[in-house]
């Protein structure tokens, strides 16, 4: 048994030697994202989705001949946009003796709430990679610890819009991702990757408010680098 063991990690480690161990990528890409609210809680508003952003690094190990960890560091702009209010009427609009309502041109009737939220990312995630040659299609499934920076948001009235920072949600979320994608060969050391990914937020980012969960898909781009032979 211990001679087969000593043997496996011989083979494994000529065929290892043959091959690239480690690469780095370097990705950007867009992304749209939204919150998952139950359409059935009837006194939430639904939102809607916009784009975001992510980029950083990855750091690539390979395991065994077509199967690679993966991790690095992201910065990540995750956001949504809240259902628009309009009609709104303010208790100084009202006449104190008459209670009639006197529109007051100086104070906003409508609103919508943008929001953002700023994460570094950390993704820890196994890629299974088919064939050899220029172009490799992979998989990948992973999950990401979101470590919380901050939030933004913008009210968007009728008499203009209005920036707010603040650090509101949870330190940490989870999320978990899946992808399919490609990389081709440039040279002997560059490859250009291309990768479809979608991300869910197992963690929610208010626990005050159910199913309160942030998606995402978008699309990943890169340079991955195999290191000098």
């Amino acid at each position: 048994m211990k001679i087969t063991f000593v043997l496996f990690l011989f083979f494994l480690s000529v065929s290892l030697s043959a091959q690239d161990k480690w690469t780095i990528d370097l990705i950007a890409g867009p992304e749209y994202g939204n919150s998952r609210l139950n359409a059935s809680l009837g006194n939430i508003n639904e939102s809607s989705g916009k784009w975001g952003y992510r980029l950083g690094f990855n750091f690539n190990r390979r395991l065994i001949s077509a199967f690679w960890l993966k991790t690095g560091l992201r910065w990540t702009q995750i956001g949504y946009i809240g259902e628009k209010s309009t009609g709104i009427k303010w208790g100084t609009e009202f006449d104190h003796d008459t209670g009639e309502y006197v529109l007051d041109p100086t104070l906003p009737h409508e609103l919508q709430v943008v929001t953002d939220f700023y994460f570094v990312e950390l993704p820890v995630v196994g890629r299974w990679e088919f064939g050899h040659g220029r172009i490799i299609p992979f998989l990948e499934l992973g999950i990401s610890p979101h470590f919380y920076l901050m939030t933004k948001k913008e009210d968007l009235t009728d008499l203009g819009s209005q920036e707010f920072y603040d650090r509101t949600a949870p330190d940490l979320s989870l999320a978990g991702s899946f992808s399919l994608g490609v990389q081709a060969s440039l040279s002997n050391r560059l490859s250009l990757l291309i990768q479809p990914i979608t991300r869910y937020h197992f963690s929610k980012k208010d626990n005050t408010v159910p199913e309160d969960n942030l998606y995402t898909y978008g699309m990943e781009v890169g340079i991955r680098m195999r290191p000098c032979r």
